[in-house]
């Protein structure tokens, strides 16, 4: 066997010269896979992150778009809640996913259910105004029985109009 003048046999040392060689192109090519495993996962997450981007958007033009047409009818409605005893006195509305309308209402002391029949019947072709009008007049009647909540008295109803509409009894 040849020995180098170190005692080191020749062999030995193109074994361990190609072991390090290996070792090297093996590190060489992970350190290559995980870059571009990082940049695929990062290219892939961009991409679903315009994604998410785009939808959220459409969505909210979408809602924006709704809540428009939910504004006009609320506003073509008011005449006819002001008829009925139901006075307008704020609005909030809600620019988010989804949009929504609280609108509050100071109700007059006289509403009185023939009244409300009657304002129902002549508006009947308009659907929004009359559920609105059915719901606000049930919350009222709900209002009438509750004379306080801990020393707080009723003070008007506040009407959500998103999603899921729903009426509330404010108290203050």
């Amino acid at each position: 066997m040849a020995t180098d003048e170190n005692g080191s046999s020749t062999l030995g040392r193109q074994l361990l010269e190609r072991a390090k060689t290996a070792k090297d192109q093996a590190q060489s090519s992970v350190s290559e896979l995980a870059a571009r495993a990082t940049e695929t996962a990062t290219g892939a997450a961009g991409e679903l992150r315009d994604q998410v981007a785009l939808k959220a958007s459409e969505l909210r033009d979408a809602g924006l778009d709704k809540l428009t047409e939910t504004l006009n009818d609320f506003n073509a409605a008011l005449p006819v809640l002001r008829e009925a005893g139901y006075t307008l006195s704020g609005v909030e509305i809600g620019i988010g996913l989804p949009p929504k309308v609280v609108a509050g209402f100071v109700v007059s002391d006289e509403v009185e259910l023939e009244h409300i029949a009657r304002i129902i019947d002549e508006h009947a072709d308009k659907k929004f105004t009359v559920l609105l009008m059915k719901t606000m007049h049930q919350a009222w009647q709900l209002q009438a029985r509750i004379k306080f909540i801990g020393g707080l008295k009723p003070r008007g109803l506040s009407v959500e109009l998103g999603l899921v509409p729903s009426v509330a009894i404010q108290f203050g």
